[in-house]
């Protein structure tokens, strides 16, 4: 059943929403360790040491545009809602290109198990963990590391702060 912009949330009074795009999943280890590399003829990646799939990138690119321009149309049909987005792909970008800016040494792999397949429940009591997270990325094979959480939060203070008022 599809749901019209005035049900839901709305209905029940919420008028203030943040909502977060798409980080750039071809950078993520799983994608790298899973999907096929890139074709030729690609956009070359600003970093040697990140091996980010730039036709995935593009995909991710592509889907957080649209979501922006839908999120603006919803915020001008609904009154007095105001409609954050909350960016995952530019600062956490930024983190692979620039590494040594953030004091991380690994951009490729996460810092539990192997880095490259274990997610979530795949993970176990026995599963490796590195010896310091604040050098990774990445914690497992797809989540950022809490210092890369609080970068991604960091760089969207401002549209929170707007948000909520402050």
């Amino acid at each position: 059943m599809v749901r019209t912009p005035k049900e839901g949330l709305w209905v029940q009074g919420a008028r203030k929403f943040a909502v977060n795009g798409l980080p750039p999943l071809g950078c993520i280890p799983i994608g790298i360790t899973k999907l096929p590399p890139n074709p030729e003829n690609t956009k070359p990646v600003k970093n040697s040491k990140c091996k980010c799939l730039e036709y995935v990138n593009d995909i991710s690119q592509e889907f957080n545009s649209l979501l922006q321009e839908k999120l603006q149309d919803l915020e001008s049909i609904l009154s007095e809602t105001k409609i954050a987005y909350i960016d995952f792909e530019e600062s956490l970008l930024d983190a692979i290109q620039n590494p040594n800016s953030y004091g991380f040494n690994e951009v490729n792999k996460g810092c539990c198990g192997t880095g490259l397949t274990e997610i979530g429940i795949n993970r176990t009591g026995t599963t490796p963990i590195c010896v310091d997270a604040s050098k990774y990325v990445f914690w497992d094979a797809a989540h950022p590391t809490e210092k890369t959480n609080e970068i991604i939060f960091t760089s969207n203070l401002p549209a929170i702060d707007d948000l909520i008022g402050n």
